[in-house]
């Protein structure tokens, strides 16, 4: 898990066992590295900001991760998911309708 905010980090890290908890920046090649992400099976890219996922999903992939699921809240940005190689989007409007 690689969260940007320290106290955000210092807490997950206190509540989560079995898990590697990071601070740093999701896309900082040497954290990216750092979090083993040329051995991830699955690499999820879930933070406020598309860009930020679309990109973090991207740099997994080419770091080595064998899957990327990015979370994307702009319908404008789901064509692109071929062309940058990410293997899921997940849209929660999408979700949230077929949950219903």
């Amino acid at each position: 898990l690689i969260e940007g905010d320290k106290t955000r980090a210092e807490n997950a890290a206190d509540a989560l066992r079995r898990t590697v908890v990071l601070h740093g920046d999701g896309l900082d090649r040497q954290v990216l590295r750092e979090a083993g992400g040329e051995e991830a099976e699955l690499a999820i890219c879930l933070t406020n900001d598309d860009k930020v996922n679309l990109l973090s999903a991207v740099m997994a992939k080419r770091e080595g991760a064998h899957r990327t699921l990015s979370l994307v809240n702009d319908e404008a940005f789901r064509p692109v998911k071929t062309a940058l190689g990410i293997d899921v989007l997940i849209d929660p409007r999408t979700v949230t309708i077929s949950t219903i």
